[in-house]
Formats: structure tokens, sequence, C-alpha cells
């Protein structure tokens, strides 16, 4: 099984959780095969597979949340553990720290699955739980949940993906991601040792925005503290403590984080932007990525380059198109295993 640094990334962050159900559902895998071993009279015999353990890393030199940096640039480095199993199961741990002395540790665990539904078409499922450690500008631990479920279509010149997320903190964003990427690869290895390939992706991202209006919100417990994204512009007082006393912090790992600011202003009651506009679903952003992959054996590095469009920015955020570039190492543990088949 050989497993790209792309679809790596796409199994760990961007594919998603089906919460209670799907965790149940993990759980039985196991059980039923078990079950259909000592049930089933075929005689079954012992053939070996391999799991997949994966340790690694990521540097990126910005974040964007939905193609959005608040005015900031902040780099942040990732590590994770990775076990992905012969039936397309994988597990995830993962910690995230930020060259920013105001934004806290992170960490979050994932799980999700991947299958087939025909030769060109497949689907996944995942749950990702985020954790921010307390900090002197956060009273309590930030928890975010983010679900996703996906369709893929390989349909030839093209493989497209279209993701259906929930980002669940005090309340919740909804969020449909289309992707659409064509995989190359060089018939020859570089140095006769290292094979080299390259995946152009171009996304979609159409979703609510209440992480821009909400009283409690995300913009805490992701670091996005942009108090300016509540108010509407002008007749305003400024003071040095952001709305509600908050500073600006940092989100959730993964390149999708942010920082805001830590002025705000205290405006009238009539100046604040009504929170139902952000329930609204619109075009968030495009993106258009470029990674290139090298692979040596059980190593494997890509480089990536992401040109970021936010679109439909509210007054106040100071968000504009950005490029940024990532780097991910990684090294691939096999494990052998047997498995039950039939004769």
């Amino acid at each position: 099984m050989k497993i790209t640094g792309t679809l790596r990334r796409n199994l760990q962050f961007h594919a998603v959780k089906s919460g209670c159900i799907l965790g149940i559902i993990f759980f039985l895998f196991p059980v039923m095969d078990v079950l259909a071993v000592n049930s089933d009279s075929t005689a079954r015999r012992d053939s070996v597979v391999y799991d997949y353990i994966y340790l690694g890393g990521r540097y990126q030199n910005q974040f964007a949340f939905l193609g959005r940096n608040f005015g900031q640039s902040i780099p942040f480095v990732t590590g994770d553990l990775t076990y992905y199993t012969n039936f397309n199961l994988w597990v995830s741990a993962s910690a995230y720290h930020f060259f920013d002395s105001q934004i806290p540790f992170q960490s979050s665990l994932a799980a999700g699955f991947k299958g087939d539904i025909s030769k060109r078409v497949d689907y996944n499922l995942s749950y990702g739980q985020f954790l921010m450690q307390a900090h002197d500008s956060v009273n309590t631990i930030g928890r975010i949940g983010f679900y996703q479920a996906g369709l893929g279509l390989d349909w030839g010149i093209l493989y497209s993906t279209v993701q259906a997320q929930v980002m669940a903190y005090s309340t919740q964003d909804v969020f449909i991601t289309s992707q659409h990427s064509r995989y190359f690869e060089f018939n020859d290895k570089l140095f006769r040792k290292i094979a080299v390939s390259f995946q152009p992706v171009l996304s979609f991202t159409w979703g609510t925005s209440r992480f821009y209006y909400s009283d409690d919100p995300v913009l805490t417990e992701r670091g996005i503290t942009n108090p300016r994204a509540l108010l509407k512009s002008g007749n305003a007082n400024t003071n040095n403590n952001g709305v509600n006393g908050t500073n600006g912090n940092n989100g959730n790992g993964n390149g999708n984080s942010g920082n805001g600011n830590n002025t705000g202003t205290t405006p009238p009651s009539d100046e604040v932007i009504n929170a139902n506009e952000g329930n609204q679903l619109a075009l968030l952003n495009w993106e258009f990525l470029f990674p290139i992959t090298f692979q040596w054996g059980n190593v494997t590095l890509e480089c990536t380059s992401r040109y970021s469009h936010p679109v439909n920015v509210i007054e106040g955020d100071p968000s504009s198109p950005i490029f940024i570039q990532s780097l991910d190492l990684y090294y691939s543990i096999p494990v052998k295993r047997k498995k039950k088949i039939r004769s």
C-alpha cells in the first residue's frame, strides 16, 4: 500500500468526523470480523497484511483560516502520529506550536475511515477534537469538534471530491468544500532512488460565518480574536482591551488558525452587527495548491505552494489574498500482521 503525502493530509485533517455513530462503527468492524471468522463454516487461512504508522511534522510560514489571516503573519510547526490500518481506518494525535508568545499550545485527536463504493467512487468519514491549553489570555481550555463526510469521483481527467463539514463550538459553522486535482508521477526516479510526483489542486469552500459574530466565540476558542468583526464601522470609541477583555490568540493548528488584534472598540448597542448575517451560506474562499512530493523508501518529503483567496470578507477584517509555503516530512513504519481470508 502506497500512501502519498497529499493523501495523508486529506486523511488527517480534511477527512472528518461522524461522532458516536461513527465511533460505534469503528469498534464494530473488528468485532464483526471476529464473529464472522467464528461463525463462518467456510475454510479460512492466514494472509499477511500491513498496517502503517506515520511519524511526521510540518512547518508552515503563514496560517490561514478559510483564506483569512486577519492581518497577521504567524508561522507554526506541527507534529503528529498516525496509525493507518489495512482496512482503511486511521487514528491520529497531533500537537501544534505557533511562533507567537500569546498563542497557547494546542493538540488534537482524530479518527477516520476511507472506503470504496466502486472503482471510480470513494467516500470518507472522520471526526477530530481540538484542545487548547489554558493560557494567560484564555481562561478555559478551548474545545472544537470537527466533523466531515465526503465523496470522491475519479472521472479520468480529474479526481473531484465534495466534503460536508461541521465545526462545532459554542455554536456551529457548516462548510461545503469541492476539490479538483490531477496526480502526476515521473517515470524515472531522481538519482535513481527518489520517486517524484505532483498533484495540483483547485479548491472552493462555501459556508456560514458565525465565527465572525459569535458572542462567546470561536474567535476566542480558535484564537481568532478580531473585535472589529463584531462591529459596524464608524462612531465607536477604541480601547486597549478588546471586546469582553479578550486578547488575540491562535487557532486549531493544521494551517487553519488565527490570531487577532489586542485593540478593539466599544460601540453603542445599535452599532452591533446582526449576528444572523453569519447564518448565510456563501462562498468563503478559493485556493490553488501545488504540492511536489519526494519519496525515498519510507521517507516522504512534500513541498507545497498555496495561493489562498478569501471571499466575502467582512468590513474590518484586513485579510487579503496570500501565498503560503509549507514543508511536510513523514516516515512510514510498516506493521506486519495476519488476517483471516477465505481459501
